[in-house]
């Protein structure tokens, strides 16, 4: 027997389910969950918005140009590989304790601190060439990055309303890799532009600096922008008496399906992920603007498979359309890893990355709606301990293979990988997830505590 609270959510459940399948998982359908979700983002969450459009340009233009610059100077990908390990293995380290620095402490001031002081160090890349002294310089940026990224997800969460955060992450990721994309462009023509104003030949070391310029420009104009951030609501006053009266998974299984998944994923996916430009280049011979061009048309894949995610969760449930997704994508793993063709890895390339990032806003809004407001931050620094460790050490193993042009492998590898971590979650988390949403009719945002948060301001 449920109770009488627990009936009406399924009641209210229901005739949400009822409107979403009049307007059914089209056009219409999609762009009215967007509109209704833009209407409730507050001064705060626009803030973070307009920040993550230069961040992303930021990051667009380095994706294509960072890792040809190293190789320019003479710096092979065995140092790529310890870099990405250096980066991720410290802000693995420093997540945790700055996850539970932010429950604790003003998380719009932190975002601050932790965004200027990694664009500081971002910014070392320009003064020196020597190996060591960039390795110094990547682990200070991983630091800084712990400390910017542990109150991001729980100040987003706090700054808006439940039945918004799916929109809001998904939209987050269409702006991450849309703007991304035009940042790809720009930085595959951008040392060609320096050439042709220079001289000095296109895939030379000056050149690809004149992209980095550009790039840490952008993460500049987004630092200042975030010191707009007013302190978030006051969560201890403003969730209402009423608790939930069932969760759709305990936390401690959301933790620890997250944590598996999360941890798992990561070290496949920094095998090759980040070295994707070098083996575009070394396996298939594909120049730099090409690359650039490449990387745009893997994020409008992602673009239109955030766009559409968000629908498909509010049918099938956030932990099972994530499931579907990743488990989607392993077939096209392996024709990457086996085709001799440049075409078809290409294809899958594209394919792989629009699957794989569909599922990641949905496990996030399932994470921050299953965890306690007081403990997001703790358990964000926890997910980012796990996350970022694997894939520090997934980074140097797959530095290690392409140094030895074992292209294959490590895609290999990260294949079995994503098979574990889909495994691990529908175990942990989707299984549960279904069945108590068969059974009852609930949804997780209709369970979660109500938040009082001012829109639009």
């Amino acid at each position: 027997m449920y109770s009488g609270l627990e009936l009406c959510l399924s009641a209210r459940y229901r005739t949400k389910q009822a409107r979403i399948r009049s307007e059914g998982i089209g056009v219409a359908g999609i762009i009215s969950g967007y509109r209704q979700s833009l209407d409730v983002f507050n001064r705060n969450i626009r803030t973070m918005l307009i920040t993550f459009v230069l961040f992303s340009v930021g990051n667009g233009i380095g994706q294509v140009i960072n890792n040809l610059y190293f190789l320019s100077i003479g710096l092979d990908e065995v140092f790529i590989g310890n870099r990405v390990f250096v980066t991720n293995l410290c802000l693995g380290l420093a997540i945790l304790p700055a996850g539970l620095l932010a429950d604790r402490a003003d998380k719009s001031f932190l975002l601050k601190l932790g965004n200027v002081s990694w664009a500081l160090f971002t910014s070392g890349i320009l003064v020196t060439r020597n190996e060591t002294a960039l390795l110094v310089l990547a682990s200070l940026q991983g630091l800084t990055l712990a400390l910017a990224l542990a109150p991001e997800m729980p100040f987003l969460s706090e700054n808006c309303p439940p039945e918004a955060r799916t929109h809001l992450f998904s939209l987050n990721m269409m702006i991450f890799t849309g703007i991304s994309s035009l940042g790809a462009i720009a930085g595959g023509y951008l040392p060609r532009l320096f050439s042709g104003l220079t001289g000095v030949p296109y895939e030379s070391p000056d050149a690809y600096r004149f992209g980095i310029w550009v790039s840490v420009a952008c993460f500049w104009l987004g630092a200042f922008q975030i010191l707009r951030l007013k302190r978030g609501p006051d969560l201890s006053q403003n969730i209402t008496a009423r608790k939930a009266p069932l969760k759709l998974v305990s936390p401690f299984s959301v933790i620890a399906a997250v944590s598996a998944n999360f941890g798992v994923v990561a070290f496949g996916a920094a095998m090759f992920v980040p070295f994707m430009n070098v083996i575009l280049k070394t396996r298939f011979k594909i120049p730099a603007h090409v690359i650039g061009w490449l990387f745009t048309l893997e994020s409008a894949a992602i673009c239109l498979g955030s766009l559409i995610a968000p629908r498909i969760a509010e049918v099938r449930g956030k932990a099972k359309s994530a499931v579907l997704f990743q488990a989607l994508s392993l077939p096209i793993m392996m024709v990457m890893a086996i085709t001799p063709y440049p075409a078809l890895f290409i294809v899958g390339f594209v394919l792989r990355s629009g699957l794989m990032n569909m599922a990641n806003p949905l496990i996030d809004s399932f994470a921050m709606e299953s965890i306690d407001p007081a403990e997001r931050g703790t358990v964000t620094g926890l997910l980012g301990l796990v996350r970022n460790s694997l894939y520090a050490l997934g980074g140097r193993l797959g530095g290690m293979w392409l140094a030895a042009q074992q292209h294959s492998v490590p895609i290999l590898v990260s294949m079995a990988c994503y098979g574990v971590a889909i495994f691990l979650f529908y175990i942990l988390a989707a299984k549960q997830e279904g069945a108590i949403r068969s059974e009852l009719g609930l949804s997780e945002e209709e369970l979660a505590p109500d938040l009082n948060i001012p829109a639009g301001e």
